[in-house]
């Protein structure tokens, strides 16, 4: 949930609120004290998980004995969870933590302002030029590569990334526009020169029809590349499904 206070900020514009006014409402906002979407899609695994059991505190009642089915709809219901790249980066990161290279993971990374780095600013651009390579042949395609959505008129609206389990290929990501919801992992089969993606996608075009309008980009890490030259080999298991 990484558009609502975007699209706050502009209604309080258009309602012609100050905007010295607008920034003091923002921060408030950012600071979490409006009991929903805390952390905009963005959090680290603990700062969600401690945040749904605060939210749900604050709203009356305890999560104690839920299901965990229930805790799902009540993060759905508080607008609480991880968007695309924030559930990317949160992966990825604990991986070349545990490989004793978390800094190196992030200093690779194609940050927007390097003095601003970690998942509250891990955009689906952070992984495109200069952090990545484009993969032009499917049959190459291997886990902790990228899918990344392509928009039409330029940048990327959607990333998700290729792990194994099983020996077979499978894509997991976060998404609105599956059912159910949330972080998710389908299988990814290669026929030939095209990929086809076990996705039931109920929301805008699926990853077949964006692949045929040209609108899918395979990208693998840079990073990686070191990985390899270096002989370390943990990092494929480490993200094994």
């Amino acid at each position: 949930m990484n558009i609502v206070e975007n699209e706050f900020l502009k209604l309080m514009k258009e309602a012609g609120i100050s905007e010295d006014m607008s920034k003091k409402v923002h921060e408030s906002y950012k600071n979490n004290s409006a009991n929903y979407g805390w952390y905009r899609g963005k959090g680290s695994a603990k700062e969600i998980a401690n945040s749904c059991v605060e939210i749900a505190l604050n709203r009356g009642f305890s999560l104690e004995n839920a299901t965990p089915e229930g805790t799902r709809i009540f993060m759905n219901f508080v607008g609480l969870g991880v968007d695309c790249s924030g559930y990317i980066y949160n992966v990825l990161n604990k991986a070349f933590e545990e490989l004793g290279m978390k800094k190196e993971f992030n200093d690779s990374l194609s940050w927007a302002d390097r003095g601003k780095m970690g998942v509250n600013k891990a955009s689906v651009e952070v992984f495109s030029e200069g952090a990545s390579d484009i993969i032009s042949t499917v049959c190459d395609l291997k886990p902790l590569d990228f899918v990344l959505y392509r928009s039409p008129g330029g940048g990327y609206s959607h990333c998700a990334m290729i792990v194994e389990k099983d020996g077979e290929l499978y894509i997991t990501q976060s998404t609105l526009t599956s059912l159910p919801n949330g972080v998710r992992l389908d299988k990814l089969d290669i026929e030939g020169e095209k990929p086809v993606f076990d996705c039931n996608t109920v929301l805008g075009k699926t990853f077949v029809q964006r692949f045929d309008e040209g609108l899918i980009e395979f990208r693998r890490l840079k990073i990686l590349n070191k990985l390899d030259d270096t002989g370390i080999e943990p990092v494929t298991s480490t993200m094994s499904m």
